[in-house]
């Protein structure tokens, strides 16, 4: 879910706050889910691993941050980022590697041996969290259930 609170300001600065919605140790970047920086560019706001990596934020963790437009012309995550609320830790973060993603369903899957032991069954991929990956990409992430236990 996208943090929803009101953009402050602090020292002329605009300090944003949103949700790490996921990480590539290998693409060495990740993207925050913040309503307030889609209503104004459309998407999640691009945060590079370095800066990820100063504030200790893991994916799903809570996170206020200052913005910066890009060369590319999209919303970065600049310094300092810093960790306001830590996602409930009852499930672990996991790596694995995107297996399937396709637009036209709007879905995919992510290969992960320890969820496969635990589920059975390979990780589904909404079209809202894999905006930016690729097929064959090895990604951080956290499994939530649906309705069905799935």
């Amino acid at each position: 879910a996208a943090a929803s609170a009101t953009p402050e300001v602090d020292g002329g600065h605009t300090i944003y706050v949103g949700e790490v919605k996921f990480f590539s140790a290998r693409a060495g970047r990740g993207f925050i889910s913040c309503d307030a920086v889609r209503e104004i560019f459309g998407q999640d706001v691009y945060v590079h691993g370095s800066v990820l990596g100063k504030s200790g934020a893991n994916v799903g963790d809570l996170v206020s941050f200052r913005l910066h437009v890009n060369p590319q012309g999209l919303p970065q995550a600049q310094n300092p980022l810093e960790v306001v609320q830590v996602a409930e830790r009852g499930s672990e973060v996991l790596r694995g590697i995107v297996k399937s993603f396709n637009r036209q369903t709007g879905y995919g899957f992510v290969e992960c041996v320890e969820s496969h032991q635990t589920y059975g069954r390979d990780v589904y991929l909404s079209a809202q969290k894999a905006k930016s990956c690729y097929i064959g990409q090895q990604v951080m992430f956290t499994i939530s259930l649906n309705n069905q236990g799935m």
